[in-house]
């Protein structure tokens, strides 16, 4: 998933998911995902987490708003490994910290970002506009992501020598993890 941004996104993977109907594992990357539209996060956790919050809203005041899983006729239960780096972050994190919560995947790669706020843009003149910070997440275990970021449960760093031999380290741990899982 390149970015949560766009309202076909929920399509886009349902669409995924029906390309790779036959397979016995997902792998969904996340990797340079700045984020998106929560509802789109929220769709996606969804379609793997059948009951439970998916992420928490806490505004300024402290008030809180759980989101949570709704009945779907979908249910997908392969086991999954999430790709994450440095920019994954906002609707990519709580997605793959929901994921983590719940255990529904194995997060791999290099901590996320950690943009775990809620901001409103307020149009203002000459085209311009101010953004506005009204509230932030939390992961279903009540985790804040701001400045924290998602912890993988395996860190694969890339070193200098996979960039110049364009080796994609994280992408064969996450194969040989599913193989092991699946086998």
């Amino acid at each position: 998933i390149s970015s949560f941004i766009s309202n076909s996104t929920p399509n886009e993977f349902l669409e995924a998911l029906e390309n790779t109907h036959d397979t016995k594992g997902l792998i969904v990357d996340l990797r340079g995902n700045t984020g998106g539209l929560l509802t789109n996060a929220v769709f996606i956790a969804n379609l793997f987490i059948e009951k439970g919050k998916l992420v928490s809203i806490v505004g300024r005041n402290g008030y809180r708003y759980d989101v949570m899983a709704q009945d779907t006729n979908l249910s997908i239960k392969k086991p999954m490994i999430i790709l994450v780096n440095g920019a994954s972050a906002s609707a990519s994190e709580i997605l793959s910290g929901a994921m983590k919560d719940y255990h529904k995947a194995k997060i791999i790669g290099t901590k996320t970002y950690g943009k775990g706020m809620v901001q409103k843009i307020i149009p203002m003149p000459n085209e311009t506009g101010l953004n506005l910070t009204i509230a932030k997440y939390l992961t279903p275990k009540g985790k804040d992501i701001n400045k924290k970021g998602i912890a993988p449960d395996i860190e694969v760093k890339f070193e200098k020598k996979d960039i110049e031999e364009r080796k994609d380290v994280q992408l064969e741990k996450a194969k040989d993890i599913l193989a092991k899982i699946l086998a």
